[in-house]
């Protein structure tokens, strides 16, 4: 799809505060001009002579509106990382594993990349498993593929309909795994491009319905594919009795571990499947988060089933074992933001969400102007407090500014806060940024006068004018978007420069309020001497 520039408006250097190298260095540049570039009018645009070859459809109508898919001739920009190698933290490799834990911390901020229109975060599904062995380790358990034929047929009255858009680096024959919004998920339409040339690609999925793409090429694409998904697989009221699925089988010390579980929960096989169900989505929704990891007295299923604590990921866990001990099929369901389990309720798979979600995204993307799904009602009740996946959505905001006018405070210590403090190293890629593009960052935080590193970290980015560095002055102080730090206390990303930030000579400054480890820090601080 063509560019066009609207106007030329001049624009000064962007300033660091903080540099990999020098971290008291600032980067400094000569006048530029800020091209804006705006996309052509869609009456206008080389995508309608696409779509109208069959393609895709031309839209997707929403309750909020129609919404269109994106150009897949669009070139990859800059700031875009490929799907599934940096954008993500999850294994996606065909022969990926999951092994619980004992860390019931809550999470802060959590990074998450949502290639769907309209949004579903955070239930973007990206890894399922579908089976255990006597090591409590969750797989996939039929890895061999099946082909995902392209319907190219509409939306049927009771399904919803999604388009996608990410960038993929292909790799000739091996498997590269995509998203989908929902378990039984039916491919209408896709095109891959390099550039204005389309790439031969094919979809496959495997046994607990994850999705990979292959192709006879290797390089990078931009894929665009719409899919439509019955409702029923996203929430819903489950039946009175389930119809008889496939046998579910366990290990015989997983299923007398669960036996002990259920009996605790005086759940056994002669209830009625939502009788069952019911009462293991109360049990498990009602787990706690705690920062003193669980203590392991036996296995780690039992652990956590019976001392009621964990996140997301061991609620989920939990759950999957003890619904397959009662013979219910069921999956887990994660990405790198939320977990939560699929049940089969003998038509199709259901997702049920069990909470323990984190305070908030980092979005690199979010957009406003996409509309969000959705889901349907959830027909399990909620107790007092809970941190549930839907409350994420829309949360965060990584990938934009706050409004123009508010203020982002300083972060303030706490009393008496004996943790280390936050120390920042960091770098702009470019020291002119665009209104509309990216702005690549990336840094290190440590524990100050070490090299530890502070892990998982929330790290806010925030333009700042002179005085606003240690102030909130009203339109001075200008969140730029969130990021979290890795195991190794480093963080990347590119969150967008909005078009509401006046252009001029601004500062850029990473700072965090800390977490339960490391304290506040800002790459404005002075180094201790």
């Amino acid at each position: 799809m063509g560019m066009r520039s609207r106007s030329l408006v001049r624009f000064l250097p962007l300033l660091l505060a903080g540099a990999l190298a020098a971290p008291q260095a600032v980067a400094q540049g000569a006048d530029s001009l800020l091209h804006e570039q705006i996309p052509d009018d869609a009456n206008e645009s080389d995508l309608d002579s696409w779509l109208a070859e069959g393609a895709l459809p031309t839209r997707i109508d929403t309750p909020d509106g129609p919404t269109r898919p994106a150009d897949p001739t669009r070139p990859p920009a800059a700031n875009e990382l490929p799907y599934a190698r940096g954008s993500v933290r999850v294994d996606t490799a065909p022969s990926a594993t999951f092994e619980p834990d004992r860390d019931t911390r809550r999470p802060d901020v959590l990074p998450y990349d949502d290639p769907f229109t309209p949004r579903i975060e955070p239930f973007k599904r990206l890894s399922a498993f579908d089976d255990i062995d006597a090591s409590y380790t969750l797989r996939v358990r039929e890895q061999r593929p099946e082909i995902v034929a392209v319907d190219g047929g509409t939306v049927r009255p009771h399904e919803d309909s999604f388009y996608a858009d990410l960038v993929l680096d292909l790799a000739g024959v091996r498997a590269v795994r995509i998203p989908t919004p929902g378990a039984g998920a039916r491919l209408l339409a896709i095109r891959a491009t390099s550039g204005a040339s389309a790439v031969p690609v094919s979809v496959q999925k495997d046994s607990a319905d994850n999705w990979y793409v292959t192709s006879p090429v290797s390089g990078r694409v931009r894929l665009v594919y719409q899919t439509a998904v019955d409702r029923d697989a996203l929430g819903g009221v489950f039946p009175e009795q389930r119809s008889p699925a496939q046998a579910v089988r366990l290990p015989p010390n997983v299923a007398y571990a669960a036996d002990e579980v259920l009996r605790t929960l005086g759940v056994d096989r002669t209830q009625s499947f939502r009788t069952q169900l019911s009462a293991l989505v109360s049990y498990f929704r009602s787990f706690e988060e705690s920062d003193v990891p669980l203590h392991a007295t036996r296995d780690v299923y039992r652990d956590l089933a019976l001392g009621k604590k964990g996140v997301c990921r061991h609620r989920a866990f939990a759950f999957f074992v003890t619904a397959r001990a009662l013979g219910i099929p069921t999956r887990l369901v994660l990405n790198e933001a939320h977990a939560w389990v699929e049940v089969h309720d003998g038509v199709r798979f259901r997702r049920v969400d069990l909470g323990g979600a984190g305070r908030a995204l980092s979005r690199k993307d979010a957009d406003k102007n996409v509309p969000e799904h959705t889901p349907p009602d959830d027909p399990f009740a909620w107790p007092e407090g809970a941190t549930r996946g839907a409350d994420l959505h829309g949360s965060g905001g990584g990938g934009g500014p706050t409004e123009a006018g508010d203020g982002v405070p300083v972060p303030t210590p706490r009393e008496n806060d004996r943790r280390p403090q936050s120390a920042f190293a960091f770098k702009l890629a470019e020291p002119l940024a665009t209104r509309g593009e990216g702005v690549t960052v990336e840094g290190r935080v440590t524990e100050a006068g070490t090299t530890i590193p502070c892990a998982h970290l929330s790290v806010r980015l925030v333009l700042t004018h002179g005085e606003a560095r240690t102030s909130a002055a009203k339109n001075r102080r200008v969140l730029l978007g969130e990021l979290v730090t890795d195991e190794h206390g480093d963080f990347h990303g590119a969150p967008v420069m909005p078009s509401s930030v006046a252009t001029g000579t601004w500062d850029l400054i990473a700072e965090t309020v800390g977490d339960a480890r490391c304290g506040i820090g800002s790459s404005d601080d002075k180094p201790s001497k």
